[in-house]
């Protein structure tokens, strides 16, 4: 290609020119470490970056040489002019590389798809024409072609002590090669074709680390430096803090990971006693007070004050230590960290390391990094392990230690003047701001953000005899120490409630070993308080990466205890039961409980992790948000207790029944809808009985029979035949007089299925009813008008009963009722018969595999079969032979059994999370994000006030939303009949859904 008149044929205007990159340029140039020679890629007319380095140059002593590289013959000239005069700027008119280096058009094209760049802001034909242009301008101009090389040779230059890599568009990763060793690197349009390969090259260099990153300026630049090169000016600097008194053996730890540290640092050390003031007053009245065991004449006992007596020797750059006069306490614990602030006289991070929280400089690095490539961030939260003993450690969060509104507020971002309003917690504002602004408030980095990080510190609360003690004293925890023994040795079965053990524990915090958690301990004690050794940071890896490959549990499962939100009925008892069941088992290890605002059941032995509850108004949210924990907790395989699902994790389904679906209601209500995604995103399904497996095949063909296991429910251990005498401590207890029939459960349903009214108008055609009476447990606390009009003159109890008095109520009755018309299961039918009650039911769904033979089967609809079989049930004979049979049916079933059914799915499923041939995948994950899309656009349309046309666009995404949802519905239809092609389904009405979609994202996240 032949250009004329390229525009490399002109002078254009500086891009960096008095910004932020520049001032760092300038800075940079400046630097005592970099002294010998600098390098510009790409200097232009010498009026940007140029002239910041010139800048800095001119105030360093000395005076490195700066090699300038200019390709453009016209902007070579005018760099050239403006710089004659200063005899240490070298510049050339070259090629930083040979064209050969050049990418090819195929390799920009490739990029230009795959990478969401400055670059996509372009046509892809201006882009390919520009590659053309830097290449043919190359060649015609006949400059010299491997600049770089050329310089290096001419100077004998190893490496470069600084380079801006800020050439063609083209070339950045070529130059990188070439400058590679350099000790400062600079890549101007990082997040362009240019530096991006070479930003992610550094980024996972182990020899260099980033100082300095914007891309929201421009196209984004990086500043890496070299790990081995002393700390430069425009480095990010922190100043640590830390209070303590009696700090042994913690305090010996930190400059082990401290003196790693290649960049500014500084550690604050506060020596001394706090008086129980202000941030700390409170535990005065707790019991609180100073005593004299603890310090000697205001400071430590134990060493501590000698020891950082040697720090200072060894660190005097490093380290400073503040101590009131001899036999002086601070005046609370906020004097005390406020005495390092008024030292701390530049921008930094302030970070907080109380004694005996433990972290590593990678963590340190990381974190700090994080407030590089986000300058704006105020601020950073942490979640922490927080030992409460030498073994164990907290496994909950959104509890006591874990509060994420104030724990653990560890670093800020500083300015000199900022003061301390409060410590506990902390609270570090800027005073002369309206409001005395709180920096941690402003803008945080929050757990989610550090914890993808691997931001977890240690932190040894409760870890030493003498911290016990001291805890005791100062904070008036009474008994704390006794408390403390008492979790050694490790409870049997864990995890535990910490509240069972330290009885200022209020919630429903729980701890487990950490083994079960998966972590090694930085701090390692033998007998006494007195031995004591660390880790180095190699062997924690080690030991981390050892502890990974050969004792990760797999698999990871979750379960949302959603259920347990609004009801305590039959399913919540299953799962409490195959819960318990897995508690006693190895297996609890491997599972997590999703606890929806603290409703799930407390099981000692398994884990939980408490969540939001579920809002079935914002379902899209919820689906997103559990992937989220998925994400968090390392999940492999998802299970809910009542149809729930993440958007990636694979997922089991269980199947309880298909009432609204077999009694044809309208599924479109939010419960039903997501039962429906929660099967369509499954990957194996589990039903509690045959008749579910076979509804659930004949509903969705694309599941086959051979994939759905059957998992029988048990029965508790508690339903078993009773003493009369209990029984009739039952009765006198709800004044029960003579014989009852027994009602367990709902009275109606939904299109009353329950059937009840038909035993109803049954009960009144017996003849000799007057010493019979109805006793009725769940369902609604008042007897619907419609039954209590059909036998006015019959007592009937509505009683709430316990499981212990439900026992008693299924052993003293006459029979239990249970003419269903439909169930997936039938809990009652199993426990009536397990304490020897006769059942009278239906020989409908799931009935006859609970049943068995030892039921009284009738006709849901003939009154006079029912009427027979409540007076056969009377008879002596026919009732102690369906007691017997009863008895034998129920030992069929077990809990266990149950549990090991359901455990063998879930593992088998994680190993091989397959899905069904024909489920509609990827139209579930279009469904599941348009639901987000709506939940989170609704509000800030409506709360933002955006244009009526905005509004309506809205709803009619809403609409398209439900449209879609029955065209899910006639899917299942139509594959019955094996007539669909479920990829046909995106050639209509999608499209559209996309034109509307892709407008609420450019407006939500563009």
């Amino acid at each position: 290609m032949t250009t004329k008149q390229s525009e490399l044929e002109s002078a254009i205007p500086p891009e960096i020119k008095n910004d932020e990159l520049y001032e760092f340029i300038e800075v940079l140039a400046s630097e005592v470490n970099l002294t010998q020679h600098f390098l510009e890629i790409g200097s232009s007319s010498g009026g940007g970056s140029t002239e910041a380095f010139v800048k800095g140059i001119t105030k360093s002593s000395h005076k490195p040489i700066l090699h300038c590289m200019e390709v453009s013959k016209v902007r070579f000239q005018n760099l050239e002019e403006a710089y004659k005069n200063y005899s240490f700027v070298k510049v050339y008119n070259v090629s930083s590389v040979p064209i050969d280096r050049f990418p090819s058009v195929g390799d920009v094209i490739s990029f230009y798809k795959s990478h969401k760049t400055s670059l996509n802001q372009y046509d892809l034909s201006e882009v390919i024409r520009w590659l053309w242009q830097d290449i043919s301008y190359i060649q015609e101009s006949s400059v010299v072609q491997n600049g770089i090389q050329t310089i290096k040779e001419q100077y004998e230059i190893n490496t470069f002590d600084l380079v801006l890599i800020d050439g063609s568009e083209f070339t950045g990763e070529a130059e990188l090669n070439e400058v590679y060793g350099s000790k400062v690197i600079i890549l101007d349009d990082a997040n362009s074709y240019k530096n991006y390969t070479a930003h992610h090259r550094l980024i996972n260099d182990e020899n260099y680390e980033l100082i300095r990153k914007n891309f929201s300026l421009r196209n984004g630049y990086s500043i890496f430096k070299r790990k081995d090169v002393g700390s430069l000016s425009i480095e990010l600097p922190i100043h640590f803090f830390t209070i303590v008194l009696n700090g042994k053996p913690f305090i010996d730890y930190h400059i082990s990971f401290l003196k790693e540290l290649s960049f500014k640092w500084h550690w604050h050390i506060v020596e001394g006693v706090a008086d129980l003031k202000h941030d700390t007053a409170w535990s005065v009245d707790a019991g609180g007070s100073i005593s004299e065991d603890f310090h000697i004449a205001g400071l430590s006992i134990d060493g501590t004050s000698e020891y950082l007596d040697e720090l200072i020797k060894l660190y005097p750059q490093n380290i400073t230590v503040y101590r009131k006069t001899k036999g002086e306490f601070w005046d609370g614990k906020r004097e005390m960290v406020q005495a390092p602030l008024n030292n701390i006289s530049e921008e930094c991070l302030l970070w907080q390391i109380d004694v005996d929280e433990f972290w590593t400089s990678e963590q340190i690095y990381s974190s700090r990094n994080l407030f590089i490539d986000n300058p704006n961030k105020t601020s950073a939260y942490y979640w922490c392990w927080y030992f409460v003993s030498r073994n164990l450690v907290v496994s909950t969060r959104n509890c006591y230690s874990q509060n994420p509104n104030q724990e653990w507020l560890r670093t800020w971002k500083f300015k000199p003047g900022y003061t301390w309003d409060a410590h506990e917690p902390p609270v570090l504002v800027d005073p002369l701001s309206e409001n005395r602004v709180n920096i941690a408030k402003v803008n945080p980095l929050l757990h989610e953000e550090t914890l993808k990080h691997n931001l977890i510190f240690q932190h040894y609360a409760y870890f030493t005899n003498a911290q016990l003690k001291f805890k005791e004293s100062y904070y008036g925890y009474k008994g704390a120490l006794k408390q403390w023994e008492s979790l050694d040795p490790i409870p049997q079965r864990l995890p535990v409630f910490l509240s069972d053990y330290f009885p200022w524990v209020k919630d429903e915090t729980m701890v487990n070993t950490v083994d079960a958690l998966g972590i090694i301990p930085i701090i390692h004690y033998e007998d006494s308080d007195s031995h004591f050794s660390f880790l180095s940071e190699s062997d924690l890896k080690e030991a981390y990466q050892n502890a990974s490959r050969s004792s990760k549990k797999f698999p990871r499962i979750a379960i949302d205890g959603v259920f347990f939100q609004f009801l305590d009925t039959g399913i919540a008892r299953v799962w409490k039961s195959i819960l318990t069941e897995w508690s006693m088992t190895e297996f609890a290890e491997n599972l997590l409980i999703l606890d929806r605002g603290g409703t799930a059941p407390r099981i000692p032995g398994i884990q939980y992790r408490k969540i939001k509850t579920l809002d079935y108004n914002h379902t899209g949210y919820d689906c997103k948000y559990l992937q989220e924990i998925c994400d968090e907790e390392e999940i492999d395989l998802f299970i809910s207790t009542y149809y729930t699902s993440p958007i990636i994790t694979p997922s089991t389904f269980l199947a309880y029944d298909f009432i609204p679906e077999i009694l044809g209601l309208n599924t479109s209500d939010a419960v039903w809808r997501e039962k429906l995604y929660s099967i369509l995103h499954a990957c194996s399904f589990i039903t509690i009985s045959q008749n579910t497996a076979n509804d659930l095949v004949k509903l969705f063909p694309f599941i086959t029979l051979k994939s759905v296991e059957v998992a029988y429910p048990g029965v508790d251990s508690l339903f078993c035949p009773v003493l009369p005498h209990e029984v009739n401590e039952f009765k006198s207890k709800y004044k029960v007089q003579g014989q009852y029939f027994l009602i367990v459960g709902n009275r109606t349903g939904l299109q009353n299925y329950k059937n009840i009214e038909y035993f109803f108008k049954a009960f009144r055609e017996i003849e000799k009813t007057d010493n019979i009476s109805i006793i009725c447990t769940g369902g609604q606390s008042l007897l619907e008008e419609n039954l209590k009009r059909l036998v006015p003159n019959v007592t009937i109890h509505i009683l709430n009963l316990s499981n212990d008095e439900l026992r008693c109520a299924y052993a003293g009755a006459i029979a239990l009722v249970y003419p269903s018309l439909y169930e997936g299961f039938g809990l009652p039918v199993l426990e009536a018969m397990a304490c020897g009650c006769p059942v009278i039911a239906c020989p409908v769904a799931s009935i006859p595999e609970v049943a068995g033979n030892a039921a009284i089967y009738v006709n849901g609809y003939d009154i006079a079969e029912m009427t027979a079989a409540l007076s056969q049930v009377q008879i002596p004979t026919i009732r102690h032979q369906l007691i017997a049979e009863g008895l034998e049916q129920a030992k069929k079933f077990s809990w266990s059994r149950m549990a090991e059914t359901i455990q063998k799915v879930l593992v088998d499923t994680a190993k091989n999370p397959q899905k069904p041939a024909l489920a509609p995948e990827k139209y579930w994950e279009i469904i599941r994000e348009e639901q987000f899309i709506i939940s989170n656009s609704q509000k800030y349309l409506q709360s933002e006030g955006k244009k009526d046309t905005l509004l309506t666009e809205y709803q009619q995404l809403q609409t398209q939303h439900q449209q879609l949802h029955q065209e899910y519905q006639k899917l299942t239809d139509l594959a019955q009949q094996a007539l669909v092609d479920i990829g046909n389904m995106k050639e209509h009405r999608l499209f559209k859904l996309y034109s509307i979609l892709s407008r609420l994202k450019n407006l939500f996240i563009g």
